[in-house]
Parts: structure tokens; C-alpha cells; sequence
């Protein structure tokens, strides 16, 4: 149809679901019959953390954003696909504050990322939130080193990872 949007989603075994938005607005039917599209998808692996995109935190807070819910519907999506899946999130801080806080703040990000998802029909019981602080830093944004805000903001993540199934 002329002038349209189009949302796909696609699914695969062991691989974060996508969904892209297709227009055809700027198609030309005349030039060619068939649209080539590519959908990549994060493959999924046992004990492997996967970034969640755009979870991220304001500055000694753990309250989830709106630009995160969208990320968080998709492991929501990936969850109800693979109803045996456990997952764990795990949330980090920048350097700044003190260690002991940094873990407690970590852990209320974690936590507020599992309520959402409970929120969303998934079963508590298939959530693990864990806090890492400051311990697991994506650049050299340590206690003493000068960073930019978005370089502190790179560290105030929450990321993913299913559980196997022997581990608890």
C-alpha cells in the first residue's frame, strides 16, 4: 500500500527479539517490485551480558526512564518467547560517590528494572536483580580520572544475561 508504515517483528531462537518500522513513503514501485531488508538481533548466550540499549540512569538515581521502556519491552518480548528463560540485571554506577553507596544505588537500578518487567506479566520468580556498583566499569571513568558527563553517563547501565539453567 502507498504511504504506509509497516512495524515487523521478528523472533529467532536464543536472539533478542527486533521490531523495524518500514515507510513506504519514499518507495518507487516503478524502479523495482521488492524491498531488501536486514534485521539484525543480539544472539543470546548462557552466562553472557548483553548492554540493554538506552537503559541508562540519571545521576544518583534509579527510577526507570521512558526512553528505557522500550528496550525493557523487548526483553519483556524475549521473556514471554522463551517462557524457561531466568535472566539476571545486573545495574552498574559511574565512579563518582562512594563504593558502599554505588552498590546500594546499583542494586535499586537492578530492582527497578525487574519490577518493570514483573509489571509487564513476567514471574518475579524468573528475575534475579544484582547490583556491581562501580566494580565493572566501561571505560577508565575510575575514582580520580576527569570524565565528561557522557563518559560517567556510559557506566549507569543496566545489562542482561540469561541464567543456565544449573545455576541459580
Amino acid at each position: 500500500m502507498p504511504y504506509t508504515t509497516y512495524s515487523i517483528y521478528a523472533k529467532k531462537a536464543n536472539h533478542m527479539p527486533q521490531t523495524v518500522q518500514l515507510s513506504t513513503s519514499d518507495y518507487d514501485r516503478s524502479k523495482s517490485a521488492y524491498i531488501q531488508l536486514q534485521i539484525c538481533m543480539e544472539k543470546v548466550d548462557c552466562n553472557q551480558a548483553i548492554v540493554l540499549k538506552n537503559i541508562l540512569y540519571d545521576l544518583n538515581k534509579s527510577f526507570i526512564r521512558e526512553d528505557a521502556k522500550p528496550e525493557l519491552n523487548r526483553l519483556v518480548q524475549f521473556m514471554k518467547d522463551n517462557p524457561e528463560v531466568k535472566v539476571e540485571l545486573s545495574s552498574h554506577t559511574d565512579s563518582r560517590a562512594s563504593d558502599a553507596y554505588n552498590m546500594k544505588l546499583s542494586q535499586r537500578r537492578a530492582q527497578a528494572a525487574v519490577d518493570y518487567i514483573v509489571s509487564e506479566g513476567i514471574a518475579k520468580s524468573r528475575l534475579i536483580a544484582k547490583g556491581y556498583g562501580e566494580r565493572q566499569l566501561l571505560n577508565g571513568c575510575k575514582d580520580g580520572v576527569k570524565c565528561t558527563e557522557e563518559e560517567h553517563q556510559l557506566n549507569r547501565r543496566t545489562e542482561m544475561k540469561v541464567i543456565c539453567p544449573n545455576q541459580k
